[in-house]
């Protein structure tokens, strides 16, 4: 019996190892908005925004938007 934990110990230690790495590389967050033109995207925008900074999200720190509006 001391051997199956043994060897259920390793192998969780060895499945934990890369999703702590992998969260602690992440950086920020990516936004990708494509809007049909600049002046009907602009309010919505403006709410996206504000609601996201409500939860914490600070553009450039954590979060990064980029809009498309041709």
């Amino acid at each position: 019996m001391e051997r199956r934990a043994f060897i259920i110990t390793v192998t969780a230690g060895f499945a934990a190892v890369p999703m702590t790495l992998r969260a602690a590389d992440l950086g920020p967050f990516h936004i990708g908005i494509v809007g049909l033109g600049s002046g009907l995207i602009q309010l919505p925008m403006k709410a996206f925004r504000e609601r996201l900074a409500e939860m914490g999200y600070v553009e450039g720190q954590n979060i990064v938007i980029s809009a498309l509006c041709p």
